[in-house]
């Protein structure tokens, strides 16, 4: 189980209602808040030529597989975020095809009328216009840093493959009859496992990204009280 110093609870399971309440509360408070930015922009007149895109970072673990917050696991509490896109005059519609936070960016470039360059998303615009036929995507992957090493995890066709660093025990689920992922079936369906496997090489063997080097900068009393207050400083 872990949970982090800043998570001041004394049960974590009879807690786990006065942890959830405040986060909902945060939820409702962002709500709140993009709906006065949208007001904003119509009363300026700038929201017909405005695209709004709302999405996450990460998800949020209350205790589903013994997690408290986030960055403890690739489970899909952790890695699943909403994405909804909208602009001017769009048809709504809910996209049940399997997308990445990668494709963000190059959707944007794309409403924008700007080349896209070459990057691991692809544009979701033929999603937004009802193509789905048109978009190629059939795998996501995720990844976080542990101490040692990378553990990944790739979704394909229904099942997600969670690889852990060095010689961890691998997890495979079946996310239609299985989205809790309660059920490891890695013994069980070998070769779907290791089609998987292959899919998650050939991803991270093919990506475009591009590596910074870190730089070091000052954080004043304010923001390191802010990030302390979120559990990412000491």
């Amino acid at each position: 189980r872990c949970r982090p110093e800043y998570i001041a609870l004394a049960d974590d399971g009879k807690d786990l209602g006065a942890y959830v309440s405040p986060y909902d509360g945060g939820i409702r408070y962002t709500d709140d808040k993009i709906a006065e930015l949208i007001s904003a922009l119509n009363q300026r007149g700038m929201l017909e030529n405005t695209v709004i895109i709302v999405t996450a970072d990460h998800g949020e673990a209350f205790l589903d597989h013994g997690q408290w917050t986030h960055g403890g696991t690739l489970y899909n509490e952790e890695i699943s975020v909403p994405l909804v896109v909208w602009r001017e005059g769009m048809t709504p519609r809910v996209v049940e095809r399997l997308v990445s936070t990668l494709d963000i960016f190059p959707t944007i470039l794309d409403l924008a009328g700007i080349p896209l360059p070459p990057s691991d998303g692809e544009s979701l615009v033929h999603l937004l216009k009802g193509q789905d036929e048109a978009y190629r995507r059939n795998a996501a992957v995720s990844e976080r840093g542990t101490g040692a090493g990378p553990e990944r995890a790739v979704v394909q066709a229904g099942w997600k493959l969670i690889v852990p660093p060095a010689d961890g025990p691998r997890l495979l689920f079946d996310l239609s009859a299985d989205p809790k992922e309660t059920v490891n079936r890695f013994a069980a369906e070998t070769i779907r496992a290791t089609g998987l496997s292959k899919t998650l090489a050939d991803v991270s063997g093919s990506t475009n990204s591009v590596a910074f080097r870190a730089k070091s900068a000052p954080v004043s009393p304010e923001l390191r009280k802010q990030l302390e207050a979120l559990g990412y400083a000491k």
